[in-house]
């Protein structure tokens, strides 16, 4: 069974469906859509933004995210997974890494597109940065799959962050923080 969506505003419980016939109080019910609408919008431009960084690298348009699965042997093991690697790299660590990647496929110039990108200056990676970009650059897609790590810890995750902070909300940031 479907829940319906529920609401506080002025201190008490509101709950609206998705038929006009249940709905107690149109006018709040369309204030919460519209702020819906309005953080699904920003949230889908910040995947848009990194999405059309992804696609001016060669081949990031088709590239297949490859992670680490018990059952395939041609998979790279669970220690190379991308995410593990960018996941615990400081933010100068995955824009030196991100820049990398990109000289190496021949795509140096989106880094100036990145968020910050265009006035970070190269920094020299560490043997073992160098070591296991190198084993990723053997594997189909797999700078790729760093470079996509790379944008999703760089741009999308701290852009999605920034919609819902609340030092100053907006109307629709109000609305959505009433939600359950």
């Amino acid at each position: 069974m479907l829940e319906s969506h529920a609401y506080h505003r002025d201190g008490r419980e509101g709950r609206f469906f998705t038929q006009v016939r249940e709905t107690e109080d149109l006018p709040s019910v369309l204030q919460f859509w519209m702020a819906h609408a309005a953080r699904d919008l920003l949230r889908l431009g910040v995947f848009f933004r990194a999405a059309a960084l992804m696609c001016q690298i060669p081949g990031g348009s088709r590239y297949r995210y490859i992670a680490h699965d018990d059952h395939d042997d041609d998979l790279p093991d669970d220690d190379e997974d991308p995410r593990h690697w960018i996941g615990r790299a400081d933010r100068d660590t995955a824009f030196s890494v991100l820049a990398d990647c990109l000289r190496r496929l021949g795509a140096a110039g989106v880094m100036k597109e990145v968020p910050g990108g265009e006035d970070y200056e190269q920094v020299e990676l560490s043997p073992e940065w160098k070591e296991y970009l190198d084993r990723r650059a053997e594997r189909k897609c797999g700078l790729l799959n760093v470079i996509a790590e790379c944008l999703d810890e760089l741009v999308v995750g701290p852009e999605m962050a920034e919609i819902d902070v609340e030092p100053y909300p907006t109307w629709w940031q109000r609305w959505w923080s009433r939600m359950e």
